[in-house]
């Protein structure tokens, strides 16, 4: 059972589950050196990557569906961006040596257990995720406050889900942002 959730027949792997969470844990001690990682702080920041990874491929779904599409050369850019901000030498110096960078970013992937496949396929999902959410502001003219995003993600995980009293509850305009 190397799954840790399913959202509208995708599997969601533990790996992928992991490593969001390890990513959270990661921002979280950059954030607060007072942070402290045990398994109360775990639970909390667990239920939080499992909700980031499934309303990420709820929107990457939807962004499929509405045919958004997400140039190479955007997931190029970021992933550009992200050999830039882990070429770093142990002083914090940044790293100029092509072949050094290159090295650093196969190390990370390494650490991250993730391939450089699979890293693609995640930032596309998350600039198409993105795309969606500003097609869909754009089209409804919805300026995405922090209170849009939070009924978008109320809607969201009701209808994955499944909860019919809580689908029943929410107000049709909500429903609408979701399907």
């Amino acid at each position: 059972a190397n799954i840790a959730a399913i959202v509208n027949g995708t599997k969601i792997t533990k790996k992928t589950y992991e490593g969001t969470l390890d990513n959270l844990i990661s921002q979280q001690k950059q954030k607060n050196p007072k942070f402290v990682d045990n398994e109360q702080t775990r639970l909390l920041l667990g239920k939080m990557a499992l909700e980031q990874i499934i309303t990420n491929e709820v929107l990457s779904q939807e962004a499929q569906k509405a045919k958004i599409t997400v140039k190479d050369e955007a997931v190029d850019q970021n992933i550009s961006n992200l050999k830039k901000l882990i070429a770093v030498d142990q002083n914090g110096k940044a790293i100029t040596d092509k072949k050094q960078i290159e090295e650093k970013f196969n190390e990370k992937l390494k650490t991250d257990g993730i391939t450089l496949k699979q890293l693609r396929e995640n930032i596309h999902k998350e600039l198409s995720a993105k795309l969606f959410l500003k097609d869909l502001s754009d089209k409804q003219k919805i300026e995405l406050t922090e209170d849009v995003l939070t009924r978008f993600y109320d809607a969201t995980m009701a209808v994955v889900d499944n909860n019919q009293s809580k689908i029943k509850s929410l107000p049709k305009e909500d429903l609408a942002l979701v399907n």
